[in-house]
């Protein structure tokens, strides 16, 4: 393993009197582990990435000890999982499954046997990525999406510019060429690792990054000090480069917030043309930066790298055309329905070209992420909590861009690094530095009988999921009763009231909330927003504000 020096972006923390307490058990460190990288989104984002260890444990049958992989859960989530939520395989039988491994075009039958490999009685549903941890020959293995290794990963001189990032640092990271997720891209990283002795990691092209090490801390310093690096080493191209994205077009508009008002309940209803969503709303720098800048539009129809990304944000987000110097909101309110249906004709044709007899139904072919020059982001999902993570997703893929933008130096070598084959290069799409995904490929993710079968296991939809309700008089007696049970029922609340007291008449209700029972074993995350309305109200002589609470009841979205 690499020698760990300082740490420039990231923090190391691992607290050592922590995990002493975890001492000899090593499901409870992995948990650790797990939940330290996923505390951080610059590590890995929300529900991406696994982790995992192999350890000996008494075989339940025989009582001798046997080897056991033990990886994070389908669907899981790094920052919040627990020992419950990992799965637990036996490694021989994994490993014999390559005697039965028929070749790629066979390889989404070998999930068949994942359950059948589990240890003991437990029945957590293993993760597609299973065998890439299992053939890796190493005790604990992280898996991980930082922005800035796949921004390595998705650049047109990515290879090349991993060999400058091994002189420069030291380490011996390995390029693996794109290839889909699954048991092919398992033997893939394991011959790399085979034919490339004292590796310490590996990127794979157009995805993400493995690091590993022989005891859980080692592990976890390996996978920060690798993306601390990558990220001091797109830093340093990126102060080099000044302007992204070819610079500005279009300076962002002074009442951004206020003309997101305007537009927004235009915008939600035409992407709720096929079933509700909830908004997000996301002006913040990066999202600025990119509405804004030349080159939004091309990297826009490029879509994203990551499999994890647009999984979220589908094969590409919409873009609307709009000069906020030159043209006002109702062009813009217009230009919406026009561009939908556009976007709606181009997703269905991207449906028809890739589909076959096995795919799954087109499930919407509305955007879940649009983008709009002087306003930022909008993002949709079927809750609040779901919107905001789906723009959060397209943040990443910003960051990514930018990345590969930095690393740009017009020395572009074909085929592109992230093709397996000669002839696959041309598949992919690129502009400037930035290679996304062959749109078969993008299709064979978002639409992969793997992803749809883990979608089909999420919990039932609550009753007004994807509804707003306002409830005026909501703070107390019936109306305050209302509210919670709509809210208990799946929906969005906002609550309205007036009150002649400095204090908010929500802070008992809040309590309430709290206590609010699961739904489908899921407790609700809730978000609220007091808020004073400006003018009085006059009521018998009495001066009377009028308060009023935005309570968000978001039930956990799935995760790739």
């Amino acid at each position: 393993m690499p020698e760990v020096k300082e740490i420039t972006h990231l923090k190391d923390l691992w607290n050592e009197s922590e995990a002493q307490k975890m001492s000899g058990n090593q499901l409870a460190l992995l948990r650790y582990r797990s939940n330290l990288l996923g505390a951080d989104l610059r590590i890995t984002n929300f529900g991406g990435g696994n982790t995992s260890s192999k350890l000996e444990l008494p075989d339940p049958f025989t009582g001798r000890p046997v080897r056991v992989l033990a990886v994070k859960g389908s669907g899981g989530e790094l920052g919040s999982i627990t020992g419950a939520g990992f799965a637990l395989l036996y490694l021989d039988r994994l490993e014999q499954l390559k005697e039965l491994y028929r070749g790629e075009q066979h390889e989404d039958e070998m999930v068949r046997y994942y359950p059948l490999s589990a240890f003991g009685e437990n029945r957590v549903a293993a993760s597609i990525d299973t065998p890439l941890h299992a053939f890796l020959p190493f005790d604990h293995v992280d898996h991980l999406h930082p922005d800035w290794a796949i921004a390595l990963a998705a650049s047109a001189n990515g290879k090349r510019k991993l060999e400058e990032f091994n002189k420069e640092f030291g380490r011996k990271i390995v390029w693996v060429p794109w290839q889909r997720p699954g048991f092919e891209l398992a033997l893939m990283i394991e011959r790399a690792v085979k034919d490339s002795p004292g590796a310490d990691g590996l990127i794979l092209g157009g995805h993400g990054l493995f690091t590993w090490g022989m005891t859980q801390r080692d592990c976890y310093l390996n996978s920060i000090h690798t993306i601390d690096q990558m990220g001091e080493f797109i830093s340093k191209h990126q102060s080099k480069k000044g302007s992204l994205f070819g610079g500005v077009e279009h300076v962002p508009a002074q009442d951004r917030k206020n003309i997101a008002t305007q537009i927004l309940p235009a915008l939600r209803g035409v992407v709720s043309s096929n079933r509700r969503v909830v908004a997000h709303y996301a002006d913040d720098e990066d999202a600025l930066m990119f509405a804004a800048s030349t080159w939004a539009r091309e990297l826009s129809s490029l879509g994203t790298s990551c499999p994890d990304h647009f999984l979220r944000t589908r094969v590409c987000p919409l873009y609307l055309p709009w000069n906020p110097a030159k043209e006002d909101v109702s062009i813009l309110k217009a230009r919406i329905q026009e561009e939908a249906v556009e976007y709606r004709a181009s997703y269905k044709k991207y449906y028809d070209a890739w589909a076959n007899a096995d795919s799954p139904k087109l499930r919407d072919s509305n955007p879940s992420v649009v983008v709009v020059p002087g306003l930022g982001l909008f993002g949709f999902g079927k809750n609040k909590k779901e919107a905001r993570i789906t723009t959060e997703f397209f943040i990443n893929a910003i960051h990514v861009m930018a990345g590969a933008n930095a690393l740009e130096d017009g020395d572009v070598s074909h085929p592109l690094p992230q093709a397996r084959y000669a002839e696959q290069s041309q598949q992919f799409t690129q502009f400037h530095n930035y290679v996304a995904l062959p749109r078969s490929e993008a299709f064979r993710i978002e639409y992969w009988a793997l992803e749809e079968a883990k979608l089909q296991r999420m919990p039932a939809e609550a009753e007004f999921s994807r509804k707003i309700a306002l409830v005026i008089g909501g703070a107390s007696g019936i109306g305050r009763e209302v509210a919670l049970l709509l809210a208990r029922k799946g929906a969005h609340i906002v609550v309205a009231s007036i009150s002649s007291s400095s204090r908010p008449p929500f802070i008992p209700f809040l309590a309430l909330m709290v206590k609010s029972p699961k739904h489908n074993g899921r407790r609700p995350s809730w978000s609220m927003s007091p808020a004073t309305i400006s003018s009085p109200a006059k009521r018998n002589g009495y001066s009377k504000t009028r308060t009023c609470l935005l309570l968000w009841c978001s039930p956990v979205p799935p995760t790739p």
